[in-house]
């Protein structure tokens, strides 16, 4: 695209000058063909900009799909007859061979939930691909992760603040410790047992060792997931797709408990750390996300999810603002509608609400009917081309 020096002089004024929103949204639309190298920032941002005016859109689709209305679209996949998936016989024996191959293993890990009376200790034990499952294996105690069980898996290398880990949300719970759980995590230890601290050693020597047992367990761990996946790739749906979880989305946040926990957001699933569990809730499973602006350097961000259930919202305060960019860039890759304002109301009011007289919700426009959205991203509105027809949910 040739542009005269009259626009270019036009290009740099807005950019430079931090014009309103619309004339980026002019910008973005007039000037696609220009490199915008030079602010690649403010490119993707009018990019998200767009993208959600887009997903907002598509809402009064989805919610006719929710609430009644066109049926679901499920691919069912290729299966037998007998609705069994297909396999041939040779795929069949491949596995088999896999299955027989040598143990592949993890040690130096602890489990929490805690087992076995670990009540103020660490107790390290071994964790095992055996077959079907993993086990996990310390004096007296097997704890079995049947394959088919496990829902989402999260792997973490370790830092200088949290040591390397494993995670497992599972389908079904099952006993660990003293209670039943969906939710499993193992840890890889930073000072295994027998392993002591002599008085003469400095502080940065200790560091210093710390530093170098976190990158062999680091090794160690990508080691053993990398052989999982190895031996589960002939599978027709591979169980246990470790969603590798990346610092640059982690964040911190207050609970309405008052308790500070770390979040972070994966490609498929926003994951919240409290100190001795987690729990995961998949981005295919949210409404919309918003993000109040309410104090100077945090936000506040409420989780509406699908199914329109009070328990389900979830409330993260006093977020440091310099998270906002990353969780914006996930949130709009992941395909969820999120609005960023200034606006609090009681959301567990409005979820009861709309699960009650979802009809309402709909005469009255839905999610535009609270006007949420910024004006900057409610010029893209307009332009947004959607076929309600060809819009589905996923199964």
């Amino acid at each position: 695209m040739f542009i005269n020096a009259r626009k270019f002089r036009l290009l740099r004024t807005i950019l430079v000058c931090r014009v309103p929103g619309q004339c980026l949204h002019l910008l973005y639309n007039g000037f696609r063909g220009i490199n915008l190298s030079g602010w690649p920032e403010v490119y993707k941002e009018e990019q998200r900009k767009h993208d959600q005016a887009n997903y907002a859109r598509r809402f009064e689709v989805q919610h006719k799909q929710i609430f009644g209305g066109f049926n679901r679209v499920v691919e069912t996949g290729f299966r037998s007859r007998k609705g069994k998936l297909f396999r041939s016989a040779r795929l069949q024996q491949q596995m088999e061979e896999r299955k027989r191959s040598r143990i592949i293993r993890l040690s130096d890990v602890t489990i929490l939930p805690k087992v076995g009376g670990q009540a103020g200790k660490t107790i390290v034990g071994t964790l095992k691909v055996c077959g079907n499952e993993f086990v996990y294996i310390t004096t007296g105690i097997h704890v079995h992760l049947n394959f088919d069980n496990i829902k989402y898996s999260f792997v973490r290398l370790g830092d200088e603040r949290i040591p390397p880990l494993l995670c497992f949300h599972l389908r079904d719970p099952i006993s660990v410790g003293t209670g039943m759980t969906r939710d499993i995590q193992f840890h890889l230890v930073h000072c295994p047992t027998g392993r002591k601290r002599f008085v003469q050693d400095s502080d940065k020597a200790e560091q210093e060792k710390k530093e170098i047992r976190v990158g062999e367990h680091n090794i160690g761990l990508n080691n053993f997931v990398d052989e999982v996946r190895q031996q589960l790739t002939l599978q027709l749906k591979p169980p246990c797709r470790f969603e590798e979880i990346d610092k640059d989305y982690e964040f911190y946040g207050v609970l309405p408990s008052k308790t500070s926990v770390r979040f972070t957001l994966t490609y498929f699933s926003l994951v919240v750390f409290e100190e001795t569990h987690f729990f995961v809730v998949p981005l295919r499973d949210i409404e919309v996300v918003n993000l109040a602006l309410l104090r100077p350097g945090e936000f506040d961000m409420t989780v509406m999810c699908q199914n329109f259930q009070v328990d389900s919202v979830l409330e993260i305060n006093s977020i440091p603002l310099k998270s906002l960019a990353a969780i914006k860039c996930r949130l709009n890759d992941g395909f969820v509608k999120y609005y960023v304002n200034n606006e609090k109301p009681d959301w567990k009011s409005i979820v009861k609400d709309i699960a009650y007289f979802p009809a309402k919700f709909m005469e009255n426009g839905g999610w535009d009917h609270f006007e949420l959205e910024d004006s900057h991203t409610f010029v893209y509105y307009k332009e947004t081309d959607i076929d309600p027809m060809l819009v589905t949910l996923e199964g």
